[in-house]
C-alpha cells in the first residue's frame, strides 16, 4: 500500500483536504456566526500567503516521508491546526500576523525536531509484567472514583445525552486526585490495556479495561473519551501508518463534502458540529481570543505553578476570563491550545518554546516506533494540543504518563516486531 500510494497521491489527497475546508468554513460560519466567525473579502492573509504555506508545508511532509509515524504526526498537526487556522485567517480580517506565524512556527519545529531526534529507548517490560503492572494502577486508580461516584451510571451519556448535566454534577464530586487520574485512566493506561490484550486475543483484559473506561465516561461525560476508545479500535484494524492517514483525510473530506451539500439529518448535523464546527474550527476562533487580549502584554506563566514569582493579574483563570470578556459568560471556560497559550505566556517565544517541548515529546514516542494497531493512543493528543495549554496536557491529559508507558511497552508491540 505505501508503495502504491505514491508521494503525488498523497499531495494531491492533501491539497484536496485544504481545498474542501474553504467551502466547509464558509457553510459553518452560516450557522455560528453568532461566536465570532466572519466571512470577510478582506482577511487577516491573503490566498497567496495560503498557498505558499501549504506548498512549503507538503514538501516538508514529503521530506520526512520515510520516517512513517513522524510523518503521520505531521500530517495530525496539518490535518487539526495548520490548514483550519489558514482558512481561518484568510476568512477573518484584523487577526495579527503573528497568529499566522505561531502555526508556522509549531509545524515547522516539529518537522526540524524529527529530523534531528535519534533513537532513545529503555528496556521494554515483558509482555505479563506490563499487563499485570497497568491492571493493577488501573483497580487502584479507580478506587477513588467508586468512593467519590459509586455505581449510580446515568445510561443515557452512552446515547450523548445529559452530557452537561452529568458534567456539572461531576465537578462537585471531583477532587485533586480524581481531577488528574481520570485522564490518565481513561485515555492512556485502560486503552493501553485495551489495545495490547485485544491484539494478545486476551478477553478477559480487553473486557476488563473496557468496562473501566465506560465506567469513567460515566462519571463525567466527556465525549473524547467515549469516541476516543471507538476510534482508537477503528485504528488498530488498520496495520499501516500510511493508510490511517488516508483514512482521516477521506473522513474528513467526506465530513467536508456532506455538510456542504447541504443534506439533513441528525447524523450528518452531528459529526458536521463535532467534526467542523468543534473538532476544526473553533480551537481557531478560541486562539484569536487570546491573541486579542494578550498582544501588549503577556503573563510568563504567572497563572500557572511553574512562575510562583509573578503575581498573576487577573482574578479569573485566563478561559474564564476569555469566556467573561468575549461573550460574557465566564463557565464557558474558552481555552486554547499550544499557539494560543504559548503567545498568552511570553508572545512568539512562548510559542517556540511550547513548540519545542511538544515537538520533544512527540518524536520521543515515536522513536519508540510503536505499533500501528496502537496509534489510537497517540492520537487524542493531538486533539488535546489544539484545545488546551501545553502544561494541561502534559500533566492533567497525561501526555507525560504516555511517555512513561510506551517507553516500557513490550517489544511485542512495536514496528519491528509486526
Amino acid at each position: 500500500m505505501s508503495r502504491r500510494f505514491t508521494n503525488l497521491g498523497f499531495v494531491c489527497i492533501q491539497v484536496l483536504y485544504v481545498a474542501l475546508l474553504f467551502p466547509a468554513y464558509i457553510k459553518m460560519q452560516e450557522i455560528y456566526s453568532y461566536m465570532g466567525f466572519e466571512n470577510s473579502a478582506t482577511g487577516s492573509i491573503n490566498l497567496s500567503e495560503v498557498i505558499i504555506t501549504i506548498g512549503l508545508s507538503i514538501g516538508a511532509m514529503s521530506y520526512i516521508r520515510s520516517r512513517e509515524i513522524e510523518w503521520a504526526m505531521a500530517n495530525l498537526i496539518f490535518i487539526l491546526m495548520l490548514s483550519p487556522g489558514l482558512i481561518y485567517l484568510y476568512f477573518n480580517p484584523n487577526q495579527p500576523y503573528e497568529y499566522f506565524l505561531g502555526y508556522i512556527i509549531f509545524f515547522f519545529t516539529f518537522i526540524f525536531t524529527s529530523l534531528l531526534s535519534k533513537d532513545f529507548r529503555f528496556k521494554p517490560l515483558t509482555v505479563i509484567a506490563f499487563r499485570r503492572i497497568i491492571s493493577i494502577l488501573i483497580i487502584l486508580g479507580l478506587i477513588p472514583f467508586f468512593i467519590a461516584f459509586g455505581m449510580n451510571i446515568n445510561w443515557s451519556v452512552f446515547a450523548l445525552q445529559d452530557i452537561y448535566t452529568v458534567r456539572i454534577a461531576a465537578r462537585e464530586k471531583t477532587g485533586m486526585i480524581t481531577g488528574y487520574t481520570y485522564s490518565w485512566l481513561s485515555r492512556i493506561l485502560a486503552p493501553a490495556l485495551f489495545l495490547t490484550s485485544l491484539i494478545d486475543k486476551k478477553y478477559l483484559f480487553t473486557s476488563f479495561s473496557l468496562i473501566s473506561i465506560l465506567y469513567l465516561y460515566s462519571t463525567s461525560a466527556h465525549k473524547s473519551v467515549f469516541l476516543g476508545i471507538i476510534l482508537a479500535l477503528g485504528l488498530s484494524f488498520i496495520k499501516s501508518h500510511t493508510k490511517q492517514v488516508a483514512a482521516f483525510y477521506s473522513l474528513l473530506g467526506s465530513v467536508c463534502i456532506l455538510a456542504v451539500s447541504g443534506i439533513a439529518g441528525p447524523i450528518v448535523q452531528f459529526f458536521g458540529s463535532i467534526i467542523i464546527y468543534r473538532g476544526i474550527f473553533i480551537p481557531t476562533l478560541m486562539g484569536s481570543l487570546y491573541f486579542d487580549f494578550f498582544y501588549d502584554y503577556h503573563t510568563y506563566w504567572s497563572q500557572s505553578p511553574f512562575n510562583p514569582f509573578i503575581e498573576y493579574p487577573h482574578s479569573l483563570s485566563p478561559p474564564k476570563l476569555m469566556g467573561k470578556t468575549y461573550y460574557d459568560l465566564a463557565e464557558m471556560s474558552a481555552n486554547t491550545g499550544l499557539v494560543g497559550d504559548g503567545f498568552m505566556n511570553m508572545g512568539l517565544a512562548g510559542i517556540l518554546i511550547n513548540s519545542i517541548v511538544a515537538s520533544m515529546i512527540f518524536t520521543l514516542i515515536a522513536r519508540q516506533k510503536l505499533s500501528p494497531r496502537l496509534f489510537g493512543l497517540i492520537l487524542p493528543f493531538f486533539v488535546g494540543i489544539q484545545n488546551s495549554p501545553t502544561n494541561t496536557v502534559l500533566l492533567t491529559h497525561g501526555l507525560a504518563i504516555l511517555l512513561l508507558t510506551i517507553l516500557i511497552i513490550p517489544q511485542k508491540y512495536r514496528i519491528q516486531s509486526q
